[in-house]
């Protein structure tokens, strides 16, 4: 989702762009609200949006905000900013003594998704704001290509994607101005009942790393350790199958299993190498995905 259109086309903005800390998480909690009162009309649960900003924070493994800042001076409200990205001098004075002031203006948060065809990280971005009064000015730009600037520094990583709405053309404009493709997918989700989410009975960021203390410190969205999935009977009469976490002996299989479904379902055809390094990091690194395989 993102809110970064304006019909006015006023000057372009430089900002500074840093992640985020604890001291910002009010101000992208308060962003996050108008970003779904901006794209869908309503306001989130308060306790949702605090534990959604929170977690990242303080486990960036699963993902990273990033804001973006103008810096005035004191007591001013306008354009005139006293501070460029990248300022060698990071004082909170500039350079004629006056106490410069930080504004958040915008944010990105974005997410890893371990990708077993490509072999690699795909970077999503979850999340985007951008102040009204700031929309329209390049900053959406430079924080894409601030998170961009991550992937291609990171040998593991091998693109980019987000969703945005069908309706929303102009935010569409702007992603593939900056290079983005439409793909062919359609997403579908699942959730929890609501008395069963996080918020609603009371888990904590604490008790979520206390339950996967064993899961490794990697850039992908880790999974509770020793998966709670039993062997079971199928739910056809007289198949009973079983469900298990696939084996080094498995992958060749696999390779071979998402080769044909590729070809199938999406008419392409996978480059082995980067196939068989993805399954396989996969298996040896359960902190970037599981794999489950079912036999009879």
């Amino acid at each position: 989702m993102s809110a970064t259109q304006s019909n006015a086309k006023p000057a372009k903005v430089k900002v500074t762009i840093r992640p985020a800390t604890e001291a910002d998480a009010a101000t992208v909690a308060e962003f996050e609200q108008q970003l779904s009162i901006t794209t869908e009309g309503n306001r989130l649960d308060q306790a949702a949006v605090e534990r959604g900003v929170r977690v990242p924070l303080e486990r960036p493994n699963l993902a990273r905000i990033f804001v973006a800042c103008v810096y005035r001076r004191a007591g001013e409200n306008n354009d005139s900013f006293v501070s460029a990205p990248d300022d060698e001098d990071d004082s909170s004075d500039d350079k004629n003594g006056a106490k410069k002031v930080e504004e958040i203006i915008g944010f990105m948060t974005a997410g890893v998704q371990w990708s077993e065809w490509e072999g690699g990280f795909v970077h999503y971005v979850f999340s985007t704001f951008i102040a009204e009064p700031y929309r329209g000015r390049g900053v959406f730009g430079q924080l894409f290509r601030f998170v961009k600037k991550y992937v291609l520094a990171d040998r593991l990583s091998v693109g980019m994607r987000l969703y945005v709405e069908r309706e929303n053309d102009r935010a569409q404009e702007t992603y593939k101005r900056l290079g983005m493709e439409i793909e062919d997918f359609v997403m579908f989700k699942w959730m929890k009942p609501s008395d069963e989410l996080p918020s609603n009975v009371g888990t904590s960021a604490s008790d979520d790393a206390s339950a996967n203390q064993q899961t490794q410190e990697v850039p992908g969205a880790p999974l509770p350790p020793k998966s709670p999935i039993v062997a079971r009977p199928s739910k056809v009469q007289g198949n009973p199958w079983t469900i298990r976490p696939a084996k080094a002996g498995d992958i060749p299989t696999l390779v071979e299993m998402q080769k044909t479904y590729a070809a199938d379902s999406a008419r392409k055809t996978l480059a082995e190498d980067a196939l068989r390094r993805g399954i396989a990091m996969a298996w040896a690194e359960p902190g970037l995905a599981r794999i489950y395989v079912a036999e009879l």
